[in-house]
């Protein structure tokens, strides 16, 4: 996505934004993960979206504890599926 599209995704948005190292460590740079993750806090009706100044954190108005615990679960479903799918 073009860099203005970003910025003026992120303009509405709180001025700070959370890397995905902070809410986890097991992020490994997956820009996936990201899309991810705003997907999911969107869905929590959470307004969310991406910064221009990392492209591996996020802008959203829910609170650092909100937005770890959606980023672990969302890690967990992924690694449950993952493991069922090699049975």
């Amino acid at each position: 996505m073009k860099l203005l599209e970003i910025m003026e995704e992120e303009a509405e948005l709180q001025p700070y934004f959370y890397k995905l190292g902070t809410l986890d460590t097991r992020s490994n740079g997956d820009i996936s993960t990201r899309d991810e993750l705003i997907h999911w806090l969107r869905h929590f009706g959470d307004r969310t979206g991406r910064t221009h100044l990392d492209s591996q954190a996020i802008k959203t108005e829910a609170s650092l504890k909100h937005s770890s615990i959606i980023y672990s679960a969302m890690l967990l479903l992924k690694l449950s599926l993952n493991f069922i799918s090699r049975l």
